[in-house]
């Protein structure tokens, strides 16, 4: 992706957001960064964010403390653009920030099937990493078998930071998906509705089957 990947009008824009996010969602881009480029990444990155005026110091965010929504988008912009990565990249970074959270790994050892997850743990979980928003469940199915599975809908509101954050959501919670059952040969993420292209709230049309 091109270092013009957003202006400067656009980033303001998305700061002014009065959302906050948990500084644990920050940890995929660390681990992500480090593991593909090492310390050097990492600076380079950093030194990207104070470009675009909003200087990240990766090495001191706190994960349960609260930082501007905003910067998430910031961090996400800068590591895209220092590496000249794309959506790819993007959904591994995204993958990865399920997988070290120590919050969802938290909450994944209280809810142990698919459909306490799906119904209870996510709309917790969502709270626990954004104020503002909701997240909503809806439509469950699951036949757990092999060669079985199911679907759901997971449905945002009142939330709306950037298409590009969008995208992100969806294999975030494709990560989350994968952590909850073991079993699971294949699971696919739609995101059928969006906010940026007129609907009221974001929809995400999950399914998975067994193996």
């Amino acid at each position: 992706m091109s270092k013009n990947l957003i202006t400067e009008e656009e980033i303001k824009k998305i700061m002014e957001n009065p959302g906050k996010i948990k500084g644990s969602a920050f940890k995929g881009e660390l681990e992500y960064i480090l593991e593909k480029k090492g310390e050097e990444g990492l600076k380079a990155v950093a030194k990207e964010t104070e470009r675009l005026g909003y200087p990240i110091k990766y090495r001191e965010i706190k994960e349960t403390e609260w930082y501007p929504l905003g910067l998430k988008m910031v961090s996400l912009f800068a590591t895209l653009a220092t590496f000249n990565w794309g959506k790819k990249e993007l959904a591994e970074i995204a993958k990865s920030s399920a997988k070290v959270s120590f919050i969802i790994r938290l909450f994944l050892r209280h809810f142990i099937s698919p459909e306490k997850v799906f119904r209870i743990a996510a709309p917790r979980l969502w709270k626990r990493y954004f104020n503002l928003g909701s997240l909503e469940p809806s439509d469950f199915y699951n036949v757990e078998k092999k060669g079985g599975g199911g679907q759901g809908i997971l449905r945002i509101k009142n939330f709306k930071l950037h298409p590009l954050y969008c995208f992100y959501l969806s294999h975030f919670f494709k990560g989350i998906a994968n952590l909850t059952e073991s079993r699971f040969k294949e699971v696919t993420l739609e995101e059928t509705k969006c906010m940026f292209r007129g609907d009221n709230y974001h929809e995400y049309l999950m399914k998975w089957i067994y193996y």
